[in-house]
């Protein structure tokens, strides 16, 4: 599935893709398309994204010069041919290829149809997409939704918390 400093991964229940999230900086979003649905043993392909006509953009940047909240893009994925990194990172080979650089990915989860992941230090007070309180030096360890999906929490490594975010969520990414 990529030989990489992976930090968190998360599955497509409709498709089987396993998609996986990079801690380092620069870092890649993979996708790896498993030979066998359900059976990674079984080796299959990877995939760094990038988005359509930005080849190597770079969502790496915070502050002022930040991508506005609710920015899209359209993306692609550009395959890694030795995941294995005998000679060059999954990251390199990917960038190669036009793929796109962020800051140390972190938490990954799966909601109702679309696939959800974070940085440590993007967005526009350089504090990653999610940030209450004070937490800069912390770091985002996974979060999930309740079962009736009015909740959200999220985690906190250091100083160990949870946080409860209350809905309506509406339709849509958050």
């Amino acid at each position: 599935m990529g030989r990489f400093s992976r930090e968190a991964n998360m599955i497509d229940p409709r498709t089987g893709y396993v998609y996986e999230t990079e801690d380092g900086g620069p870092s890649g979003f993979y996708k790896f398309v498993p030979n066998s649905r359900g059976k990674l043993w079984r080796g299959g392909a990877l995939y760094m994204l990038a988005v359509k006509n930005s080849p190597n953009i770079d969502l790496r940047v915070a502050g002022a010069a930040a991508h506005p909240i609710g920015s899209m893009w359209d993306v692609t994925w550009v395959r890694i041919d030795d995941p294995m990194a005998a000679t060059k990172s999954c990251y390199e080979q990917g960038a190669a290829k036009g793929g796109a650089a962020f800051a140390r990915l972190e938490g990954a989860w799966w909601g109702n149809k679309t696939g959800f992941f974070l940085t440590t230090n993007g967005g526009v007070v350089g504090e990653g997409q999610i940030a209450p309180g004070d937490y800069r030096q912390s770091e985002w360890a996974g979060a999930c939704y309740s079962p009736d999906g009015k909740w959200l929490f999220v985690n906190i490594q250091t100083p160990g918390i949870t946080f409860a975010i209350k809905g309506p969520w509406g339709k849509g990414p958050l």
